[in-house]
C-alpha cells in the first residue's frame, strides 16, 4: 500500500495516487499533508487516481471525511476529478461527489482524458510516474488520525 501526491504549481493542479489496500487513516493523512503543503494555496484543480486502490470505508468514515474536507483551505472555485475503475471506488466517489459541499465540484471519471476535459488541464498517464511525487511513509499511513 502506498499513497503519494504532487502539486504542479504552473497548472494549479494537485495529483494524488493511491495503490493497494489504503486504510481510511492513510487516505485522510495524505489529504492533511496536501493541505499543509506550501503550494496548496495555488491549487484549483485536483486529480485523485484511485484506480489501483482498495478502499473499503464505512459510511461513518465517509461522513467523517466529508466533514474534514469542509475545512479545506482550497480555493472555493476548485474542481476535483476522481479516477475510478471498480464499482466500490465508483460508489465511494459518488458519495463524495453528491455531497452538497462537492456538488458541481467533484466528478467521477473512468479515463484520464475525461478528467483533463473536466478540469481544463492536460495531464498524461506518464506523469503519474514523475520522480518527485511525495510518498507518505508506511508507518505514518497506518497511524490513526
Amino acid at each position: 500500500m502506498w499513497v503519494k501526491f504532487k502539486i504542479y504549481r504552473d497548472r494549479e493542479l494537485l495529483v494524488d495516487v493511491m495503490e493497494g489496500d489504503v486504510p481510511y487513516a492513510a487516505m485522510k493523512q495524505m489529504v492533511l499533508h496536501e493541505f499543509q503543503h506550501p503550494d496548496f494555496f495555488h491549487v484549483t484543480r485536483i486529480i485523485s487516481d484511485t484506480r489501483k486502490a482498495s478502499m473499503n470505508y464505512s459510511l461513518e468514515e465517509i461522513q467523517d471525511f466529508l466533514a474534514f474536507m469542509a475545512q479545506s483551505p482550497a480555493d472555493k472555485d476548485f474542481r476535483w476529478a476522481i479516477l475510478a475503475r471498480t464499482p466500490t471506488q465508483t460508489a465511494l466517489s459518488m458519495l463524495v461527489s453528491n455531497d452538497p459541499l462537492f456538488k458541481n465540484v467533484a466528478q467521477v471519471f473512468y479515463t484520464l482524458d475525461a478528467c483533463n476535459y473536466y478540469l481544463g488541464r492536460d495531464y498524461s498517464e506518464s506523469e503519474f510516474d514523475d520522480p518527485d511525487f511525495i510518498f507518505l511513509p508506511e508507518a505514518e499511513n497506518s497511524s490513526e488520525s
